[in-house]
């Protein structure tokens, strides 16, 4: 049996800290906050660090926030996991709108990302030489619709 745990911490923590340069050095192979102003999510299983989201470039008057991760285990991405995150981003700040952006080469995010219904824009080289970003975004009312997040809320509220 796991123990998933979560770490939440806003700028100025050592958490914080902590939690970006992981999430900076499994991203970018760069070990520093790259998201000073922002909040962290920590992802841990069973004592280990596996995943970390950050939450950045939060624009309430437009309702929109970015979210920046990185993952060495694909256990993250379970149900209550992701309904924490984005219930975070939609239902905690209130954003009408969430983004992000990764790598072409970042298959298996892809495929999460489509699966949660998320809409996907590619431009061309803007990644790094030769590789490809991909930017998406997602709603408020797509996210209720998703029938994923429909059951993570109802495991959330406990039915």
């Amino acid at each position: 049996h796991m123990t998933m745990q979560y770490l939440w911490s806003k700028s100025g923590s050592a958490d914080h800290d902590a939690v970006s340069r992981w999430v900076s050095r499994h991203s970018f192979g760069v070990d520093d906050n790259v998201w000073p102003d922002s909040t962290s999510c920590g992802v841990i299983l069973d004592g280990k660090p596996i995943a970390g989201f950050i939450f950045h470039d939060y624009k309430p008057a437009a309702g929109t926030i970015q979210f920046s991760g990185a993952a060495t285990d694909k256990r993250w991405s379970v149900g209550p996991t992701l309904h924490l995150l984005y219930s975070y981003m939609f239902d905690g700040i209130g954003c009408r709108m969430v983004t992000t952006g990764n790598s072409g080469e970042n298959k298996g995010l892809h495929a999460i990302l489509r699966r949660l219904g998320h809409t996907e824009y590619v431009i061309k080289g803007a990644w790094a030489e030769g590789v490809d970003l991909h930017f998406w975004t997602l709603t408020r009312d797509e996210w209720a619709a998703n029938g994923i997040m429909r059951r993570s809320r109802k495991w959330a509220e406990g039915n």
